[in-house]
């Protein structure tokens, strides 16, 4: 059986919103998740905050600070998740270390997620080499485990991430850390087109996509166009609106499948 995540890359482009769970507050994250569904996002990436993130630039690693300071947590988020489901049915993805599993018990915190609905996963911090089992027990439960594929990822390695993922991969365009650019790397199409050489899932790209104009490049060769620094800066800068208002000027530039 497919889950939202299957269905959704077999039909269209995706336009994935990330925003961080608690930021500015867990009420504020609940309201966000519905009117970004509003305004034509198509998956939802929520990070959970963590005091040391791997990858994170300085905004996303302020905005889990604030989060953490607003006293946020795993059990706070299920149950922000939770509700928000009576409410929405879009894709969700939640991001987070893989110690926030292994602290709350990665069966536990697994079979709660599947009760939630949430049809997948992102572990930065988790290698292929330590996530055969994570990403079989991931599946088995239908949560899609996403892994990360890098610019300098070799042909093997590749073909061990499309194996242990499921749903889509998340292609990273650039080597370094999460962050807004002005400009997109030059490479995105032979990056997506070598990449889709040796895995067979959809490919979503994210890593200093910020602009409508970053979203129609990359659209164009891939399946899927993640966002996230730049919202969180949105978010914090000018608020929520202005945020939403900066999405749905996003989502007119996703070019259809």
């Amino acid at each position: 059986m497919k889950n939202r995540i299957q269905d959704l890359f077999e039909h269209k482009k995706a336009l994935i919103a990330y925003i961080t769970a608690g930021d500015p507050s867990l009420k504020e994250t609940e309201k966000l998740i519905i009117e970004l569904e509003k305004a034509g996002v198509d998956l939802i990436e929520i990070g959970l905050p963590f005091s040391d993130s791997i990858a994170d630039g300085p905004v996303i690693q302020a905005s889990h600070l604030r989060a953490i300071e607003a006293g946020t947590n795993l059990p706070k988020i299920i149950q922000m998740l939770r509700h928000i489901r009576r409410k929405t049915r879009i894709p969700i993805v939640v991001m987070g270390s893989f110690h926030l599993f292994y602290a709350y018990g990665v069966e536990q915190t697994l079979a709660t997620l599947k009760d939630l609905q949430i049809d997948g996963i992102i572990c930065p911090d988790l290698s292929i080499e330590e996530g055969v089992e994570f990403s079989a027990r991931c599946k088995h439960l239908g949560i899609c485990p996403i892994f990360l594929a890098a610019p300098t990822s070799n042909k093997e390695r590749l073909e061990k991430i499309g194996k242990l993922s499921d749903g889509f991969v998340y292609l990273i365009s650039r080597a370094g850390i999460t962050g807004a650019d002005q400009n997109l790397s030059q490479n995105v199409s032979e990056l997506v087109e070598n990449t889709k050489k040796h895995i067979a899932l959809p490919i979503a790209v994210g890593f200093g996509i910020s602009t409508p104009a970053h979203v129609k490049t990359v659209t164009k060769v891939a399946d899927g166009v993640i966002i996230g620094s730049v919202l969180i800066n949105i978010l914090e800068e000018k608020g929520s609106r202005k945020m939403i208002d900066y999405v749905k000027n996003l989502v007119k530039e996703v070019v259809k499948k």
